[in-house]
């Protein structure tokens, strides 16, 4: 079994095997997915990414595990149901981890959809989920479920039901258990060359590390899972390959707690072009998004917020909330992912589909599409596509250790044994009480950080920082307040001089101010 350990990026670079049934490029919630299924089906499997874990559009997501109430209104019921489906297995697989969430949506007089309309669609959403949860809440019920709403646009509401997770977290528990039952995966490496199989029954592979070294590996399958890069992939074997894939851009707000308090999602539709946006209770925060359009560099420019998405973000709430005036200043921090939304050429980008289709090129197998709620459906929906003999398919049950007691509050330990599931032992059992106190009002402990850091594959400050907590979203400046106090522990389980501490923040500065802070204005 791989180990996470000391020296673990080396150890297993020098020992992978030459020869693999899968190998997975990309390492966000698809190819976790599929790397959970594939270990869990008896392969041998391998899953790379060229960057840190989840630090696609799968960490930059809304964090909603939903079913996809508005691609009711594209028409797209089976997406919905199988979205319903899935929303309701990871609620019950994922306790403290994955959570119910209340949402208030309201109806507003800048509304195109009547208020029976949206009745229709959300007796629907209940029909299809086997639930009867909606209700109806006129203008002065809503007004006391939350006091700061602008009532002068408001008609009156309705409340219903989905789920909220930490997306970053997710999918490193599925990378992390595949791994715990005989997996291999690695970030920071990246996929150099292809030579997929026409008459052989192998494909070719060479990916390379951070130190610039080169190894050609075998696979009867690869699987291409990279999102927003899926195209890239492709082009390594055919540069003529159409394009799959339409990259849109997501941007969200994060906005502390005192400026915007919902203890609850407010949902409603933007009065410029009528897209369905939010304001969502997250970690002591208050999420705001998002956004969906066309993210037109996608291969060389990261994904980040630009002052025409601003804009529309901060009309959104003035037009919603009357509890005061938002400006930019009251923004703690943003962040944006690109949806790898299937490329079907329509006008609206909002009107693109939020299904996934499966491509087999010669044994490069394509996946792309889909959303976060229904990444076991298309891990499944992949071995339809790959034909291996069925003595591999020995399925094994992920067994996770249940929880032990300890001197810690319960909703606390709920939260941990979510983030850490098969890990929690470890973790509580290596620190005291008094390292589990949150730091500057953040769910997360200085036990966590140097847990992380020396068991969760962490190669730099920023994956620790924005993926595996996300303390750099949650605090001004990226956290800058808490480096002082965090560096001694950091550096000890990482095993970095001061020379390497100055390098790292150096990194992260530059990555927040380019993709977590606000636009600069030209």
């Amino acid at each position: 079994m791989q180990k996470w350990d000391k020296n673990w990026r080396e150890n297993t670079w020098k020992s992978l095997s030459p020869k693999w049934d899968i190998i997975i490029i990309g390492g966000g919630i698809t190819g976790a997915g599929i790397f959970t299924e594939s270990v869990q089906l008896g392969l041998k499997c391998l899953l790379i990414e060229e960057n840190d874990f989840a630090s696609g559009a799968s960490g930059a997501s809304s964090k909603l595990v939903h079913g996809g109430l508005r691609y009711l209104k594209n028409g797209q019921i089976f997406t919905t149901f199988k979205s319903i489906r899935q929303r309701d297995q990871l609620l019950k697989q994922r306790k403290g981890l994955v959570k119910k969430l209340e949402f208030l949506h309201l109806h507003l007089k800048t509304d195109k959809l009547p208020g029976w309309l949206i009745e229709i669609g959300l007796s629907m959403y209940d029909i299809i989920g086997g639930t009867w949860l909606h209700k109806h809440y006129d203008k002065y019920n809503i007004a006391e479920l939350c006091s700061f709403l602008n009532t002068s646009n408001l008609i009156d509401g309705f409340g219903f039901y989905d789920a909220l997770t930490d997306d970053a977290r997710l999918v490193f528990r599925l990378i992390r258990e595949g791994v715990s039952k005989g997996g291999t995966a690695l970030n920071y490496t990246r996929a150099e060359f292809l030579s997929a199989r026409k008459n052989s029954t192998i494909c070719k592979i060479n990916i390379s590390n951070n130190n610039r070294e080169y190894i050609e590996l075998q696979a009867k399958y690869i699987i291409n899972a990279t999102g927003a890069k899926t195209d890239t992939i492709r082009k390594l074997l055919n540069k003529n390959k159409l394009q799959l894939i339409r990259p849109l851009r997501g941007s969200h707000l994060v906005i502390p707690k005192n400026k915007l308090p919902v203890n609850r999602a407010i949902s409603f539709s933007h009065p410029e072009n009528q897209r369905p946006i939010f304001a969502i209770p997250w970690k002591g925060v208050t999420l705001f998004g998002t956004t969906d359009v066309d993210h037109l560099d996608a291969k060389n420019s990261p994904p980040a917020i630009n002052q025409s998405e601003l804009n529309y973000l901060l009309n959104g709430l003035n037009h919603a909330f009357n509890h005061r005036t938002f400006e930019k200043n009251d923004v703690l921090s943003t962040y944006s992912g690109l949806r790898p939304t299937i490329n079907t050429g329509k006008r609206n980008p909002s009107k693109e589909s939020r299904d996934f289709i499966i491509k087999n090129e010669n044994g490069l197998i394509t996946v792309c599409g889909g959303k976060l709620t229904t990444y076991k459906i298309m891990a499944k929906s992949v071995f339809k596509h790959i034909n291996l003999p069925k003595t591999l398919f020995k399925q094994q049950k992920i067994e996770i250790k249940k929880k032990k007691l300890y001197n810690i509050l319960s909703t606390d330990h709920e939260r941990l044994y979510g983030r850490f599931e098969e890990d929690i032992d470890s973790l509580l059992t290596n620190f005291e009480d008094k390292d589990f106190k949150p730091i500057n009002g953040t769910p997360y402990s200085l036990a966590e950080l140097q847990w992380s850091a020396q068991n969760e594959a962490v190669e730099h400050l920023d994956d620790l920082l924005l993926r595996r907590t996300r303390i750099g979203l949650l605090l001004p400046n990226g956290g800058k307040e808490i480096f002082n106090r965090i560096k001694p522990n950091l550096c000890s389980a990482l095993n970095w001089n001061d020379i390497k501490w100055h390098s790292e923040t150096q990194r992260y500065y530059k990555i927040y101010k380019n993709q977590y802070s606000l636009p600069v204005e030209n």
